[in-house]
């Protein structure tokens, strides 16, 4: 669910892209994602899910660099918010 959930937003975001063609191995750089895009990703998954990755910028920047890594970080705030 967060796999697919996060794969749609990013396609909102990145128009153009293919759903299908992702995976959660996908680098953002392969998909061309800017820094920005990449925040407005984050930010529209944590209103989804009315959870708080709690990164800046620079943080999701260094730290998420594929359609896995957001949605490990989801994963585990989901977890345990319960």
């Amino acid at each position: 669910m967060l796999l697919q959930e996060t794969i749609d937003v990013i396609c909102e975001v990145r128009q153009g892209l293919d759903a299908s063609s992702l995976s959660s191995d996908t680098p953002f750089e392969e998909l061309g994602l800017s820094s920005l895009e990449l925040t407005e990703v984050i930010m529209e998954l944590e209103e989804r899910l009315d959870v708080d990755l709690d990164l800046d910028t620079v943080d999701a920047a260094e730290q998420l660099k594929t359609v896995g890594d957001i949605v490990g970080a989801l994963d585990a705030i989901v977890k345990a918010k319960g």
